[in-house]
């Protein structure tokens, strides 16, 4: 078993989102946080067997896990990013990320569609007078979904 720490390679490379969710008028409210950090820290555990099978599905010509990590997960990426979320196929943890850069939120009902503007504006006075998580913790809405990327390059240890 190979215990990973993935990295950025660049600063202001790591990102984290968030997902929340709540349904308002039989409609699926959704907002989506973006936190870009200077920096963070994945930990990867990967057998040697999810390797090999992995290998096998997707036609890898990888033959042994400590000598292709960097191959592995450049295979991995799609459109320059390294994206853990639930379909990333191997068992990862976040560990760390430092020194937050930008905050930006996307509020949207779950099909794509803009939100009535009432909403928009009930769900930014929240954001402005609270925080992120009192949306969850005092107003009915649930996480959906988290996860990380890395854009562009990445380090291995």
């Amino acid at each position: 078993m190979s215990r990973l720490i993935i990295t950025p390679k660049y600063k202001k490379s790591f990102f984290e989102y968030t997902i929340l969710k709540k349904e308002i008028n039989n409609k699926k409210v959704k907002i989506t946080r973006e936190l870009l950090w200077r920096t963070g820290e994945i930990e990867v555990t990967i057998t040697e067997e999810d390797f090999q099978k992995f290998c096998k599905d997707n036609n890898l010509q990888l033959l042994k896990l400590k000598e292709n990590e960097y191959k592995l997960f450049e295979s991995l990426k799609k459109n320059n990013a390294l994206v853990f979320d639930d379909k990333f196929p191997f068992e990862y943890e976040f560990l760390s990320s430092f020194d937050g850069c930008s905050d930006d939120y996307n509020i949207c009902y779950d099909d794509g569609s803009d939100v009535e503007e009432s909403i928009e504006e009930e769900i930014n006075n929240i954001l402005e007078e609270g925080d992120f998580y009192d949306l969850e913790d005092n107003h009915g809405y649930y996480i959906d979904e988290n996860f990380y990327e890395i854009i562009g390059g990445f380090e291995i240890q």
